[in-house]
């Protein structure tokens, strides 16, 4: 994972509440690119709607899964990292 660097994550105002997601996919794309899509699925019309689509070097999974592990308290007991969590220096070309 790239370098832990305190840096300013802006946040715009429209963006703050975020996007209702209830279901997600994971696609490959090119290269050695990745497609996360989260979405808001449908039981009633068996229809899921993507509401974000992230596109990310397939690097960058493995400090996802790892902050995600944290925030559910899988794994070493670690508290959730609220750093920014970057892919290595080598992908973000």
């Amino acid at each position: 994972m790239g370098d832990k660097k305190d840096c300013k994550v802006h946040l715009p105002a429209n963006r703050k509440v975020g996007v209702f997601a209830n279901a997600f996919r994971v696609l490959p794309d090119s290269g050695d690119e990745i497609l996360l899509d989260f979405c808001v699925f449908s039981q009633h019309e068996q229809q899921a709607d993507v509401v974000a689509r992230i596109r990310v070097h397939k690097n960058f999974l493995l400090p996802v899964r790892d902050r995600i592990n944290a925030a559910l308290g899988i794994g070493q007991g670690q508290a959730p990292d609220p750093s920014l969590a970057r892919p290595p220096e080598e992908t973000m070309n």
